[in-house]
Parts: C-alpha cells; sequence; structure tokens
C-alpha cells in the first residue's frame, strides 16, 4: 500500500500500520527503504484508509502491486514483524483472551486464583524475531497479572458509613501504591475494549449525571450518564452512578468515568503476603503452561498465509550456547576465590556463597584512607527504633568488613528539611536517608545536600524488614510465622544497604581479575523519571597497569525530563570528566572500552558518545587504536525469551551465566540460575548491539 500526505514520518506509518490491525485485522509494517510504503500481509485487495488529525491527515490506497515475497534470508526484521503481527491479528479474532495495555499481551478471560479481594489472571506476552541460520522464531511467555475483585464504586462508595468508608479507601490506598506517591493503574473496560488509565481525583459528590457536558472526539453530551446512554447503551449506566476523574495517555485532561467500569491493577510490591509468591512460576510449570497456549491456538496460529510451527520448543545447537563461569575474585589480604572447578549447581552455589564470608574474614580489596567512618541516619521520629537498628547493624557490617571501625550518628526529622538543615552543618560524608518510595524525594535529598552522598532507603521497605525481625517472617517450609526467618531476611537487608554504602565510600569489596575480552566497561543509564543520568566506569585489566582496578560513578542532571535521550554535550562532558578522575597522571592508555547503554542506545547520544571517544583518544586516556564496541543492555529480553534446561523429564532453570547468541546484533543471558534462584523462572537479560562501533 502506498501512503500520501504531509508528514510521513516512521511513528505516523506505525499509527497506520496499527489501525489497519484494529480495523482489518491486517498484519502491515512500514518497508524499511521506501518513505510511503506499507507491506501489508493479505490475499485479497485491501481497502483504502483515512487517519487524520488536528495536524495531520495520512490516506492509504492500495496501489495494486502484484503479489511478493519478503524473504527472511533478506529482510529478516521486516519479516519477523509481519509475523509478530499476524500472530497478534489471529489471537484477536480466534481466541478467547482480552488485551490491556499493549497489543503483543493477553489475558486469560478468568483468574485462577482469587482471594483477600485480589484476582489473579494468566497473561501470555507474544512476540517473534530473527534467529540467525534459522527463521523466524515465534516467541510466548506467561507470567501473572493482578486485578481487583471489586470495581471502585465498591471501594468509594458515597452510601458507606464513615468507619467502613475509611477502610475501604485505606485498603484501596494500598494496593494501588498511592502510599507511596503512585496514581494509581486502572483498567478501564467499557464493553468493547479494556483501556489504560489512571486515577487523578475522587470527588464525593460527583456522579454520572452531574459531571456537567463533556466533549468526546468532537461531540458534546450533556453529562457522562447522556454520553454512556449514547455511545454504550448496552452498559446500563445509570444516574446516580458514581464517577471518578481519570487520565488516559493520550489525553491532555482528565476525565469523568463511571467508577464500576474501573478495576484496580494491583503491583507485585502492593500484594498481601499470601499472595507475594503466586507469580513466581518454576521452569516445569512454565513449559507446561506454555505448551497448553501453543495447543489451544493450533498448528498455524498466524494463519493460512504463513508456514505451520514447527513442533516444540526450540533448542539451541551448538555454536549458538554459550557458559561463562564467574571470574577469580581477589579480596584484601590477597584472598582469592577461584573459577568453580566445573559446571555443577553445587559447585556454583559454593562459588557464591563464598563471598560474604570471605569478605568478612579477609576485608575489603580496597579501602580509601580519608574515606568517612560516620554513618548518619536521617529517620522519621516515628521510625526511630527500626532507624537506629539499620544504622548501627550496617556499621557494625561495614567495621567487620573493612576492619577499621566505623559508628552511626542519628538525625530524626519532622519533615526532610529539618534534616537537610542539620546536617548542612556537619560539612558533608555519608547518610542514611529513610525516604517515602519515590524517586522526587531521592532527588530531592541529593540536591539539597551537596557533597553528602545519600544512600536511601524506602520508609516501607524499612518498616516492613523491621517487622519482619522483631515479628517473624512468613517461614513457606513450615507455613508460620518464624523469628529465625525474620532475622534471615533482615540480615541479607543490613548487607545489601552495607555493599551500596561500600561503593559510596569508593571501596572495593573484592576485584574481578578478568572482566572478559574489554579492558573497560562504561555504563549509561537515565533515572525513572528522566530527571537525571549516571555514567559509570569499570576498569580490570593486569596490576601491572595503572590503574588496575577502578570502579567510578558520576550522577548529572539532564537538560530535558521529557524524553529519554541524553544532550549529546551533557554526555561527552559527563564521559570525559569521569575518565580524568579515575585514570591519574602517568595512568597507561586503556586498549579496549565497551560502552553500555542501559535500555535502547538513542541516535541523538551517538555524536556524544564518538566526541568523547575523541577527546579521550587525543589526551591519552584510550589508545588511538583501542577497540570500541557500544551496545544495548535491556534489564528483561526484548521479547520476553525464557531458557530453561531438560534432562529426560525434570525441568529446571539453567545455570548463572547461560547465554544464547540469536543474531549477529542479540545476545541474550542468564545472570541469575539454577545455583542461586529459589522461585520462579530466570529471566534473562539480553544485549543488542547497534553495528555503531569505532576503531
Amino acid at each position: 500500500m502506498r501512503a500520501s500526505g504531509q508528514n510521513l514520518d516512521r511513528d505516523l506509518l506505525e499509527r497506520v500500520c496499527s489501525q489497519l490491525r484494529l480495523r482489518r485485522g491486517l498484519a502491515a509494517a512500514p518497508e524499511p527503504s521506501a518513505r510511503d510504503v506499507i507491506l501489508v500481509v493479505s490475499t485479497r485487495p485491501v481497502p483504502n484508509l483515512l487517519l487524520k488529525d488536528d495536524e495531520w491527515e495520512i490516506q492509504v490506497e492500495d496501489v495494486g502491486d502484484s503479489p511478493s515475497r519478503i524473504y527472511v534470508r533478506d529482510c529478516p526484521d521486516v519479516a519477523a514483524t509481519l509475523v509478530e503481527r499476524l500472530l497478534l491479528a489471529n489471537v484477536s479474532r480466534t481466541s478467547g483472551l482480552w488485551s490491556f495495555n499493549s497489543p503483543r499481551i493477553w489475558y486469560e478471560e478468568d483468574p485462577f486464583v482469587e482471594m483477600e479481594g485480589i484476582s489473579a489472571y494468566r497473561r501470555y506476552e507474544l512476540s517473534a524475531m530473527h534467529i540467525e541460520d534459522v527463521g523466524i522464531g515465534v516467541i510466548a511467555d506467561t507470567g501473572t497479572a493482578f486485578f481487583s475483585q471489586h470495581k471502585l464504586d465498591y471501594f468509594f462508595d458515597p452510601d458507606l458509613d464513615k468507619p467502613e468508608g475509611i477502610r475501604r479507601s485505606e485498603r484501596f490506598d494500598m494496593l494501588s501504591g498511592r502510599r507511596q506517591g503512585q496514581r494509581g493503574t486502572l483498567a478501564y473496560n467499557n464493553g468493547r475494549n479494556v483501556t489504560t488509565c489512571y486515577l487523578e481525583e475522587i470527588q464525593g459528590g460527583l456522579t454520572c449525571q452531574n459531571t456537567g457536558s463533556i466533549v468526546v472526539r468532537g461531540r458534546t453530551y450533556e453529562s457522562l450518564f447522556h454520553y454512556y446512554r449514547d455511545v454504550y447503551p448496552g452498559l446500563r449506566v445509570g444516574k446516580d452512578e458514581t464517577a471518578v476523574r481519570v487520565s488516559f495517555r493520550n489525553l491532555g485532561r482528565p476525565q469523568p468515568v463511571a467508577a464500576r467500569l474501573l478495576s484496580l491493577r494491583i503491583a507485585n510490591n502492593c500484594l498481601p503476603r499470601r499472595l507475594s509468591s503466586v507469580d513466581k512460576i518454576v521452569p516445569e510449570e512454565r513449559r507446561k503452561l506454555l505448551s497448553e497456549f501453543w495447543d489451544d491456538l493450533g498448528h498455524r496460529p498466524m494463519g493460512r498465509s504463513v508456514p505451520a510451527l514447527f513442533d516444540g520448543f526450540w533448542r539451541p545447537p551448538e555454536g549458538k550456547a554459550y557458559r561463562f563461569s564467574p571470574p577469580p575474585l581477589e579480596f584484601g589480604n590477597s584472598e582469592v576465590i577461584e573459577t568453580p572447578p566445573n559446571s555443577l549447581r553445587q559447585s556454583l552455589r559454593a562459588n557464591y556463597r563464598q563471598r560474604i564470608p570471605t569478605l568478612e574474614e579477609a576485608s575489603c580489596y580496597q579501602f580509601p584512607p580519608a574515606a568517612p567512618r560516620t554513618i548518619h541516619i536521617a529517620f522519621p521520629r516515628q521510625l526511630e527504633r527500626a532507624s537506629i537498628r539499620i544504622a548501627d547493624d550496617v556499621a557494625d557490617v561495614l567495621s567487620r568488613w573493612t576492619k577499621r571501625p566505623f559508628q552511626s550518628s542519628p538525625v530524626s526529622y519532622e519533615s526532610p528539611v529539618d534534616a537537610y538543615a542539620h546536617l548542612r552543618n556537619v560539612g558533608d560524608g555519608i547518610v542514611l536517608f529513610i525516604l517515602e518510595d519515590e524517586p522526587a524525594a531521592y532527588y530531592e535529598a541529593s540536591f539539597n545536600l551537596p557533597g553528602w552522598r545519600v544512600k536511601r532507603v524506602a520508609r516501607d521497605t524499612l518498616n516492613r524488614q523491621f517487622k519482619n525481625v522483631t515479628s517473624g517472617a512468613w517461614d513457606r517450609r513450615q507455613r508460620r510465622l518464624s523469628l529465625e526467618a525474620g532475622e534471615r531476611r533482615w540480615n541479607s537487608f543490613i548487607r545489601l544497604n552495607a555493599l551500596d554504602i561500600l561503593q559510596l565510600l569508593d571501596a572495593v569489596p573484592y576485584r574481578a581479575r578478568n572482566v572478559g575480552a574489554f579492558e573497560s566497561q562504561l555504563v549509561i543509564d537515565v533515572g525513572r523519571d528522566r530527571k537525571f543520568f549516571a555514567v559509570s566506569l569499570l576498569i580490570a585489566r593486569d596490576e601491572g597497569k595503572l590503574p588496575g582496578f577502578v570502579i567510578h560513578t558520576t550522577v548529572e542532571h539532564k537538560a530535558d525530563s521529557k524524553f529519554e535521550s541524553i544532550n549529546s554535550v551533557l554526555l561527552k562532558d559527563a564521559i570525559v570528566a569521569s575518565f580524568r578522575r579515575a585514570m591519574p597522571k602517568g595512568s597507561r592508555p586503556l586498549e579496549s572500552l565497551l560502552v553500555i547503554r542501559d535500555g535502547r542506545i538513542q541516535s541523538k547520544e551517538l555524536n556524544g558518545l564518538d566526541e568523547s571517544i575523541v577527546a579521550l583518544r587525543r589526551d591519552g586516556l584510550l589508545r588511538r587504536d583501542s577497540r570500541v564496541e557500544i551496545t544495548g543492555l535491556h534489564k528483561s529480553s526484548l521479547k520476553n525469551i525464557r531458557m530453561w534446561a531438560v534432562n529426560g523429564r525434570k525441568v529446571s532453570n539453567v545455570l548463572e551465566g547461560t547465554g544464547i547468541s540469536l543474531n549477529p546484533y542479540t545476545f541474550v543471558l542468564c545472570t541469575t540460575g539454577e545455583a542461586t534462584l529459589m522461585q520462579g523462572t530466570a529471566r534473562p537479560i539480553s544485549l543488542v548491539g547497534n553495528g555503531h562501533h569505532q576503531d
């Protein structure tokens, strides 16, 4: 099909493809080599389509070209996109699944567990990708989604007596995460589809009748009641039904909707204890669920226009699968944990379990002599017991790990502003700050404490962990609360915080003698709210070279928080400054550098990366002929790929360090696995190259 219009950018063409799928059930994708061509999989002529908005208009028409074929060998990514969209269109037409939030994610019609007012649904995420020397891999992964059994009219019923109204409102705040500053993610079911929205306002006395006039798609309705009556009569929305105001992603202002059409989407960290492990699906169960899912879709889930699926799950051949072992780790006093002697689970588990005891016995590999030894703890007055306990325990652990005395210094506050004023009078140092669980709280503390190293602990997390150590944690094996289990969890919590503080102190608990083919690695990350970005440099090479081992991290403000990309000039300056701090005069130039961008590499950032490499080579920090590669890292694989090991009838997680090369640009790697993962299926990370490098 050929598109015509004033503006034919990639985003608008993708919107056309989405409408072809939704309105006509067709799979479509933009032609990469032609600005105005859309490829459509169809055996029949496609009716013309007109899309328009206030600022653009696109007309798409079938130009009647002769049928053509897209070969995997010639256009692998386009072929994979079309296969994926065929699968999604066919699932929409033929299955009993429903979609919410994403066209790639589908949910079973009925929940498989209902407990404590919460419904747990199986969900399936679908995709396709090119696998080198194989063809197109069609991928499904299963997970769990939690929704409230009750609609919002239950939580905010105006006819309740005051105590019950408060109880339900508090229950909603807990399940929605509003106590942590979140808005509450909702599923809005209008009888035709389910849409994501976010709670904005609960206005007492607001009903569908008294919302005032509303405008939807250019048409004005006297009230929300009249809108439902005219557009969705089957919903039978009444005049006196409770309404709330919500925001939708593509609408600028909050809109009123009927409360009984809204379900609360519950995040895993807001679940009650009895449901906290329901989403942990072990490999054997995951494999069974996915086998049943594919059986239900049938042998040709993409329809007759695409070849049938091969039987069973794909197993990578030799040459595609890799196994990486932990490198030797060196601690203080020249203590070393060697690479495991074999690839058995027991050997790998023993290697991981040795690390903390060795740190206790041998001390840190490196500790700056001038690093502060006082851990300031800033906390709300009502959390004094828990805060003093965490500060004292962290100081005790740091003393053992560094073989130097640490102490804690409490700073209680009514408002964080009180703590800022007190700490600024102290000077600078390390502060363990108990704050609300929202990014803005941490950034505000960092901004108000220049020169301080701030380690945040979320208030609710501290409350939960302190309750574990004082009242006991749930022991799944014994099916009861256990003080021993609570103590174990508390000690693990303390160690994780102590490791974070060690890094803030520029200390190195242990060094890896070999981290692969690159002498250095540079990681670039953008904060969740896009207000800050971080640059972390790791140098690991022979001790005869200066420096032999360095970890250095800097955090900088982003120029524009609306976008993910980092300003190229700011990025260049941050990278160069980080290298100069990590490499003193007399340092030997680095021979190789791997640049890792957390998430997708933004095209606007490449200029900043290129210019920083030029500057580093000019300044003698990188060799003129140094090898530099750039890749993106995704904390979960781009296409939700899972791995498991099959040995006869036994299905288990793969070992840590197991990886698969899928194509020249994509590698998936399990960093957790059978040796350390106690429940669930390992989720791989993915490394995706973009072909951009400097030699």
